[in-house]
């Protein structure tokens, strides 16, 4: 009576590796066709950063992390730190920017996108962008923290300096997508050396660091390079800040307060350079040409700068020929001031006054005075902050009507449209 139980489980059996076998061979090929696409892209170094959704072309990596790298070491390389120290620390002749730090952080703020997950998500939206499947999926691979564990552990060999340049490049390159947290929370734990521990994150560190300098076709002594070049301009903007004998007090304040502003500066510095490389890609246009505006800055101050005096010289040749003695005297007040803003424009970068009665030309001398100075100091722009938007508008009049209706000029309030 119990001899069929043995045949009808025996049947059972083979439907259940039937059907387990219907559901795992889908399984296994796909499992194969990755590991297939991990060896094609290693073997051929397909290494994207992106794609475009209009006609899917995708952007290297390399590419992306080279032009991030130069534009931010431009940037870097505008950062006076002369200004920062005193004449004892630091002589005329010497190289004195924040160049080799933003080009270091360039280089590694996408270090982590070699990571094989990262590189199968980013080739699998752009099959699915391909076919028409809409999606709006997010990699989930926190790319930051391979950059960021690189410099950190790298700033170990240089001492408590490098230590602490170290830690403060990694929180920029770690978080260069956003969140950038406190140093310390409130438990006295550091976020980025909690990040940096979990070993999750890091799974396939090795792997990724080998892609990085194979693709990019660099070394780990030129990165060395440019980090001990890193810790001598940081020592110059914050390390100084705390020792030294002159005015000790004033400056431990300074060098508590310094990093804050130190990482603000990179870290939106770094953002810039990434987001303007993405929006060159995404648009098309020519990265070469925002370097090339660059340039072009200079040639620009000639030009509204030979503008200004032409309509300054108008003014003067209107001035003679009035018959109002008070008018005229009025007026070469005005011409004097204007005279010293223009030889104050000769000066070094700093923070002056300029203290003028109402109708004494403050908006036009204060221009002429920040055209000298921009074209003779290398900047880049000039800002006018002013506590009433009826007071920016008429100042923005004034120089629409001096320099052309179509000049550089933004006006940034509730009212501009």
């Amino acid at each position: 009576t119990f001899a069929p139980r043995p045949q009808i489980c025996f049947i059972y059996q083979k439907r259940a590796v039937f059907w387990l076998g219907i559901c795992f061979i889908p399984f296994y090929v796909r499992i194969n066709d990755i590991k297939k696409e991990d060896k094609r892209i290693h073997k051929m170094n397909d290494y994207i950063a992106r794609f475009r959704v209009n006609d899917f072309e995708k952007q290297e990596l390399k590419e992306h992390i080279r032009e991030v790298q130069k534009l931010a070491a431009a940037m870097g390389k505008r950062v006076d730190l002369r200004r920062t120290v005193s004449s004892k620390e630091l002589h005329s002749d010497k190289k004195a920017t924040l160049e080799n730090t933003l080009s270091l952080v360039g280089l590694l703020h996408d270090f982590g996108k070699y990571s094989i997950k990262f590189q199968r998500f980013i080739h699998e939206e752009w099959r699915r962008a391909k076919e028409g499947i809409e999606s709006k999926r997010q990699s989930g691979i926190d790319h930051g923290v391979y950059g960021a564990k690189y410099i950190y552990d790298l700033s170990g060999k240089y001492g408590p300096n490098g230590r602490i340049v170290g830690e403060l490049l990694a929180n920029v390159i770690c978080y260069h997508h956003g969140g950038l947290p406190d140093a310390e929370d409130f438990n006295g734990d550091s976020p980025l050396l909690m990040r940096l521990q979990d070993e999750n994150r890091l799974t396939d560190y090795e792997q990724v660091k080998v892609a990085f300098f194979k693709d990019l076709q660099i070394t780990e002594q030129e990165i060395e390079q440019l980090f001990k070049e890193s810790i001598e301009e940081i020592k110059l903007l914050i390390l100084k800040s705390s020792t030294g004998s002159e005015e000790k007090n004033k400056r431990k304040n300074d060098a508590n307060f310094m990093p804050n502003l130190f990482i603000k500066l990179i870290y939106s510095m770094l953002i810039d350079a990434d987001r303007l490389s993405s929006m060159c890609y995404e648009t098309g246009e020519d990265f070469a040409s925002y370097e090339k505006a660059q340039d072009e800055i200079q040639m620009t101050w000639k030009v509204y700068k030979q503008k200004f005096e032409e309509y300054l010289s108008g003014l003067q040749k209107k001035s003679e020929t009035l018959e109002d003695t008070s008018k005229k005297r009025v007026n070469a007040i005005r011409q004097r001031i204007s005279e010293e803003c223009f030889e104050a424009g000769r000066k070094e970068s700093g923070i002056y006054t300029l203290t003028v009665p109402t109708g004494g030309g403050k908006t036009l001398s204060s221009m002429r005075y920040a055209l000298e100075h921009s074209e003779r100091t290398n900047k880049e722009r000039i800002i006018f902050v002013l506590p009433y938007t009826t007071i920016i508008e008429q100042n923005a009049k004034v120089i629409r009507e001096v320099l052309g209706e179509n000049c550089d000029l933004l006006e940034h309030h509730s009212n501009a449209t």
